[in-house]
């Protein structure tokens, strides 16, 4: 796959190979290679996981990644480098990709109605979740899919704020998935470290 890759493209990917093609200001809806450019664009440092049908695909260089990181084949073996997951695999790639550090993109497809005997038009996509070691968990779509999200030990540990007063110490606790912020007024020094100590070291909540 390294091989196949374009250093001087923002993706990696070498438009000269199959799998591939830009309509960059051409005036007409951005191909998969453009929306993926655009994504990187804003989020250079994250991997991007794109839908397409019932797979997210990476391109070029975060098809790499993919493959070292999450344990996923490459597709194919020539053209563009690609990699991806089904849909029903996307939380564990993700968590794969998120408990070596990596912070991801996930980009879903526009819903369309097309009316029969109508060729299918070109795909609307948005950017759904930024998933982080702090915010591990991709709920969209979960419960139609049945999925067992586990929002309680298997999450990140929570962003700890402390403050101190005459009264005493204060600790916040800020649990990203959870939607939840708990506050501790009037503890001692000891019940406030013991509490840190607890809750463990979190991740960055976003970078």
């Amino acid at each position: 796959m390294i091989a196949r890759l374009d250093r001087d493209d923002p993706l990696g990917v070498d438009l000269t190979l199959r799998g591939a093609s830009t309509r960059h200001g051409a005036g007409k809806r951005m191909t998969l290679y453009d929306y993926a450019r655009t994504v990187k664009a804003a989020h250079p440092r994250k991997i991007s996981l794109i839908r397409v049908g019932d797979f997210y695909e990476c391109l070029g260089y975060d098809a790499v990644m993919l493959v070292m990181h999450a344990g996923l084949n490459p597709m194919g073996i020539s053209g563009v480098p690609k990699a991806g997951c089904p849909v029903v695999k996307i939380q564990e790639t993700l968590d794969r990709l998120t408990s070596r550090g990596y912070s991801c993109v996930v980009c879903e497809e526009v819903p369309q109605m097309n009316r029969y005997g109508q060729p299918t038009p070109p795909k609307d996509r948005y950017i759904a979740a930024i998933v982080t070691p702090a915010s591990p968990n991709y709920v969209k779509g979960a419960a139609s899919q049945g999925e067992d999200v586990d929002f309680g030990d298997g999450s990140a540990p929570p962003v700890i704020g402390l403050a101190s007063s005459a009264l005493g110490y204060t600790v916040v606790t800020v649990e990203p998935d959870l939607r939840r912020v708990s506050v501790l007024e009037g503890l001692t020094a000891e019940a406030a470290a013991a509490k840190l100590s607890a809750g463990g070291i979190p991740p960055p909540p976003y970078r």
